[in-house]
């Protein structure tokens, strides 16, 4: 992880900031939406790190949370997209999470 805290933008209706343990490692930025159930919770993530975009899905039972692989408490693996071109694709460039990366990137 870098020395600089990567900003975290959240545009879900619950706050649910990820740990840092929890990012890719030299991570820039993550955009997620988090919506909370009754005894779970869906979302997902987008990051920026090492040049290249990010997704992991944050839905979860009750057992454990939105970051975490399981109930021991080990972060979520990561899935690389790759470029922003193929995060366009990934995206459908819509909602909230879109809108997001787009203001950040300075996309149109």
């Amino acid at each position: 992880m870098s020395n600089k805290s990567p900003k975290i933008y959240n545009v879900g209706t619950e706050e649910q900031d990820p740990p840092l343990g929890a990012l890719p490692e030299n991570c820039k930025w993550v955009v997620y939406e988090y919506i909370p159930g009754n005894y779970e919770g869906s979302g997902e993530a987008y990051a920026f790190a090492n040049g290249k975009y990010w997704y992991v899905c944050l839905s979860h039972c009750s057992r454990y949370g939105a970051w975490e692989n399981d109930d021991s408490g080990i972060p979520r693996d990561w899935e690389e997209i790759g470029d922003l071109e193929a995060l366009k694709i990934y995206t459908n460039q819509t909602g909230p999470l879109w809108d997001k990366i787009k203001e950040i990137k300075g996309l149109k």
